[in-house]
């Protein structure tokens, strides 16, 4: 594992502005973490959260999914978001989903939280 790149850093940290009620916890546990690779892919990563830090709750939805924009555009057809998987309360990947086309990490840009229906993010 490896301390997080740069656009890996931009793009934890955007989640961290648009995660609400979980912002306090995902910024912790981001902050101690480190990264490495997926072996299918060269913009989603594992996550290693170190130390002890603040889990979340047991019934957060998993994946966490995130909207995202592309810089220069995605077409309406092309939605991307970014998924944080988790387990027993830390936070171990992030995907990035889509269906044409696969940005690159500092091409994106989060847009809001996606929770599922009822929830309040």
């Amino acid at each position: 594992m490896e301390p997080l790149s740069g656009p890996q850093q931009d793009l934890l940290r955007r989640i961290v502005e648009h995660a609400g009620d979980l912002r306090t916890i995902l910024g912790a546990q981001f902050a101690s973490c480190r990264t490495a690779p997926e072996e299918y892919c060269a913009e989603c990563f594992l996550i290693d959260v170190i130390g002890d830090v603040p889990l979340l709750p047991a019934d957060t939805e998993c994946p966490l999914s995130f909207d995202a924009d592309v810089e220069g555009g995605n077409a309406p057809d092309d939605p991307v978001f970014v998924l944080l998987w988790h387990e027993n309360g830390q936070v171990d990947s992030a995907e990035i989903s889509d269906v044409l086309n696969h940005p690159v990490l500092a091409d994106l840009q989060i847009v809001e939280r996606v929770i599922e229906p009822g929830r309040k993010s």
